[in-house]
């Protein structure tokens, strides 16, 4: 045998190499459907913002599937899901890895409780793939096949509601987080909310497989739809003007780049309470600059999530021992600049009876010791508490010590006069909170954050492009202060003004009506 030039071909394993390669690629290609669908949907989430990608992220998975019986749909879908959710959320892993010393975990229990996790949440959330693909059965819906992207985007949009619900909620991978950069979705955003842009992705996504297989002119019409949005999306972006006047700042941003360790003594260094002090002050100067426009009882600091621990008392807040000398700090800092007000999130402790309680909270501050407390709503779990930990008390054990007591609902703070929302870390991701403060008069809403423990992933930003989701869905400015993570600035359109990583003091300007 020759390739037709007296030449041998090359064997692979006793047959011709490009015999052998064809009938891989047919074997598996049904994976590599799945593994594209993954990516076409993980990438557009990245900072490169390439959010067309996932308008064609779910064709390819549902075309390899359109000629499967129900069985085989629901085993393939729930595999491309479980591919999906793993590629989406590997960053978890690392993060317990590095966590695991807050529970006492030696490395290698960190390193089995990871893969537990990651798989855990892969597994489970690859159901709604699972489920999508068993109903897309295109020869049951052969006579009125246009509306079977309907019911398959409708049942995708219920799962993502599902997965939004206490005590295992996690949203991370919703399709409407692809879009962060396209400021013309965005604009239904308010509409339709954060399932509403989901729905529409995986309508278009359906439709373009059946045009793929079908042919028929009519399964384009969504597309035509999105370019209708994008050419109204343009015009947005060049014609609503920028709802920031130039004016004087009035909120400094402070983002600290402090090690998480260094909360629990676990790692020496800089706590994060030092640094913000430190980077407060070094900056101060600029925030208040000599201009009568704007008094300093106007101005607000906003610091990360937990940068310093109190007990409450009645409404005030007593400083922890260790944490006196930068208290006294803070103060003086505060009391000279009239009636300035200061913003953090802060772990409180407070006594119930004989029993402490914990809470992770935002407490807005002034020059007087009483303060204004929201406690987070939705805990991380295991990171903050187990979830049915009252019932499955070993479970307690994975947990920190104390767990994190959750609030009860959302509430506003009062800034200078002007309802505010503060939402805390993981409850950026969900739609609830920021919607309720909004119900309840908010004006603009600060997010507080500790990212460090997802250093070494993509995990920040992903968390940052959630915030660009509360700010179009609400149509109010959106300002987010991290703790090894990124500072933004947000406009009520979903517009980024401005983003930065890492220990630094931002003036900006936040209009508060």
């Amino acid at each position: 045998m020759s390739d037709g030039n007296g030449t041998p071909p090359k064997i692979f394993g006793g047959v011709p190499f490009r015999f052998e390669m064809k009938v891989f690629l047919k074997n598996n290609s049904k994976f590599f459907c799945a593994l594209l669908t993954a990516l076409l949907l993980w990438i557009p989430v990245q900072k490169w913002g390439l959010f067309p990608l996932a308008w064609i992220g779910l064709t390819p998975l549902f075309w390899a599937a359109s000629d499967m019986d129900s069985k085989t749909r629901l085993c393939y879908g729930w595999r491309a899901g479980f591919l999906f959710y793993a590629l989406t959320n590997w960053w978890i892993l690392p993060t317990i890895i590095y966590g695991s010393p807050m529970i006492g975990a030696p490395p290698a229990l960190g390193v089995l409780l990871g893969v537990v996790a990651v798989s855990f949440i892969a597994a489970v959330h690859g159901w709604q793939f699972a489920l999508a693909l068993w109903l897309w059965d295109t020869k049951k819906w052969a006579r009125h096949l246009w509306l079977l992207p309907i019911v398959v985007a409708l049942f995708w949009g219920f799962f993502d509601y599902v997965r939004c619900i206490p005590p295992l909620a996690h949203i991370w991978g919703a399709l409407a987080f692809t879009q962060w950069r396209n400021i013309s979705l965005l604009q239904s955003a308010p509409y339709i909310g954060q399932h509403g842009i989901t729905i529409l992705l995986v309508w278009l996504g359906a439709n373009l497989t059946l045009y793929a297989v079908r042919r028929r002119f009519v399964f384009l019409a969504p597309l035509f739809i999105f370019i209708f949005v994008a050419l109204h999306g343009w015009f947005c972006e060049n014609w609503i003007s920028v709802d920031y006047p130039s004016a004087p700042p009035n909120v400094l941003l402070v983002s600290t780049n402090v090690p998480s360790l260094s909360k629990t003594r676990a790692q020496a260094g800089e706590s994060n309470f030092q640094q913000a002090l430190r980077l407060t002050n070094k900056n101060l100067w600029q925030f208040l600059p000599e201009d009568r426009r704007f008094s300093p009882q106007e101005r607000t600091i906003v610091w990360p999530e937990t940068t310093f621990e109190v007990w409450k008392v009645d409404d005030h807040i007593r400083p922890n021992t260790a944490q006196i000398p930068e208290w006294n700090r803070l103060q003086k800092m505060l009391i000279p600049k009239g009636k300035m007000q200061f913003l953090s999130g802060i772990a409180v402790h407070e006594l119930d009876n004989l029993d402490e309680k914990l809470y992770n909270s935002a407490v807005l501050l002034g020059k007087n010791p009483k303060m204004q407390m929201a406690p987070k709503i939705r805990t991380v779990p295991m990171g903050e508490k187990a979830p049915f930990g009252e019932y499955l008390p070993f479970l307690r054990r994975l947990a920190p010590d104390p767990e994190v007591t959750p609030g009860t609902t959302p509430k506003p703070l009062n800034l200078h006069g002007t309802p505010i929302g503060t939402i805390i870390c993981f409850e950026s991701c969900f739609p609830d909170p920021a919607r309720s403060l909004k119900a309840q008069g908010a004006q603009a809403l600060f997010i507080v954050t500790n990212d460090e423990y997802f250093k070494g992933t993509n995990a920040p930003w992903e968390h940052a492009t959630m915030a660009i989701l509360r700010a179009a869905e609400n149509q109010i400015p959106v300002a987010q202060v991290a703790n090894g993570g990124y500072t933004l600035l947000i406009d009520s359109h979903g517009r980024l003004l401005h983003q930065s990583f890492g220990a630094e003091a931002t003036p900006v300007n936040i209009p508060l009506h």
